[in-house]
């Protein structure tokens, strides 16, 4: 059995539209226990890819790759993490990875969790390259 204490944490937060820029881009990198950190808005799937309907511009998401789980409760204290204090956020271990992302390459699987009947929560993260826009408008737009 793995001993590892890292997790995962998936959060979604109603955002003021004025305070989306400082969320996307800001730095979180000040934030103890942070292995590493996405932050993103959210879409309603199978709208048109073209409609302003499809995006969600004041919810934001925040996934984090964590050392220990009681560094997110001391974030959500934080004046970093009080924004999500009113949100919603699940917290998951890693069991399963398909592909890479370089940044969670050393996020350590415990495949033993994978044969318990408990909910399970699947995050997918990718990587547009420009390039593959049509591609992926082509392709996402059924989803």
């Amino acid at each position: 059995m793995n001993t590892s204490q890292e997790i995962f944490s998936f959060h979604l937060v109603e955002l003021p539209l004025r305070r989306v820029p400082s969320f996307l881009f800001g730095s979180k990198s000040k934030i103890s226990s942070l292995k590493h950190s996405e932050n993103f808005l959210t879409m309603n799937l199978g709208s048109p890819v073209a409609m302003s309907s499809r995006y969600n511009f004041n919810i934001g998401a925040f996934f984090a790759w964590w050392e220990e789980e009681h560094f997110i409760d001391e974030f959500l204290k934080s004046p970093s993490g009080s924004s999500f204090v009113g949100g919603w956020h699940v917290r998951m271990k890693l069991y399963r990875r398909w592909g890479q992302i370089s940044e969670l390459k050393d996020g350590v699987v415990m495949p033993e969790l994978a044969n318990q009947d408990r909910p399970v929560v699947a995050v997918t993260l990718a990587r547009l390259n420009i390039l593959q826009t049509g591609r992926f408008i082509k392709w996402g737009k059924p989803v």
